[in-house]
């Protein structure tokens, strides 16, 4: 899964991940879906690890603990794949972080 977005205050921000990172694993699960991460995550670890793959191909490892609560949530927002989402502006005129994330598409080509 590659990021589009990190969250501010977020588990992922505070382990210093970029955006276009793709998260391979999570706690040694290999990862292919948002739903796969949701799996892994709704135990609530109190500890997580992760292997990401950088845009230049290098492999990087993040380490995140969180005593007493665990993460249920990355803090990340991914890039989704164009079966899955559509997106109305007008519908999110207000939303600021979902109006840069449709700018951001409209000049991916």
């Amino acid at each position: 899964m590659r990021i589009l977005e990190i969250i501010p205050g977020g588990p992922a921000d505070k382990m210093k991940m970029k955006r276009g990172e793709i998260i391979l694993n999570i706690n040694g699960k290999p990862v292919q879906t948002e739903d796969g991460i949701r799996h892994i995550l709704s135990s609530s670890p109190t500890f997580i690890w992760m292997h990401t793959e950088d845009p230049s191909g290098r492999i990087k490892i993040y380490e995140y603990k969180c005593y007493p609560d665990g993460v249920n949530d990355l803090g990340v927002i991914f890039v989704p794949r164009e079966w899955e989402v559509t997106y109305q502006l007008d519908e999110y005129e207000n939303f600021t972080i979902i109006k840069n994330i449709v700018e951001r598409f409209r000049f991916m080509k």
